[in-house]
């Protein structure tokens, strides 16, 4: 369900404003409708928000709400805003030469788990957070890059890139 298309909701919203229209029309009770209508938006928005009816759901964005995610592919991002996740990449096919995943985190908390035998680099950035990496370095304010092993004795030159950025909140990539 996309956006603002909930029929109920604008079903509701449309009679309510026709209603308010008769009210003024008949009875001369002034009625802010355009403040009215601004209002019962707002509303609408939040409830969707709380009850985890987001209208911009996506299957690697978390908002809200926890998750656990299990990665399947490079070339991917993955959003955890408001919320805790564990993205799990530990089965990505590697194509040949370098393969991007993008990971945010605002505002919440992220586990990333990783395949200690996959060629990994980890480009962590933090502002105001926490990144934490398998070697136990730790970066809470600034850039830190991390290799595996089997990236530093890769021959084949295929690898999995890691871009992770947190900000105002905490990731802790692992190996499993």
């Amino acid at each position: 369900m996309s956006c603002l298309s909930s029929g109920i909701f604008w079903g509701v919203l449309i009679v309510v404003i026709g209603i308010l229209v008769l009210i003024r029309v008949i009875f001369g009770v002034q009625i802010p409708i355009l403040s009215l209508i601004i209002g019962l938006l707002l509303i609408y928005f939040g409830v969707r928000i709380i009850t985890g009816m987001s209208c911009c759901r996506r299957p690697r964005t978390v908002v809200f709400e926890e998750k656990h995610i299990r990665g399947t592919a490079a070339q991917e991002k993955y959003d955890v805003v408001f919320g805790k996740s564990t993205i799990d990449l530990t089965s990505i096919e590697l194509k040949p030469g370098m393969n991007k995943v993008e990971i945010n985190t605002i505002f919440g908390n992220s586990i990333i788990k990783i395949d200690p035998a996959m060629p990994v680099k980890i480009r962590a950035s933090a502002v105001f957070g926490s990144a934490r990496l398998p070697d136990g370095s730790t970066t809470a304010f600034g850039d830190y890059t991390y290799q595996t092993d089997t990236l530093k004795h890769n021959e084949s030159k295929d690898y999995l890139l890691i871009k992770l950025d947190v900000v105002f909140g905490s990731a802790e990539i692992v190996t499993r």
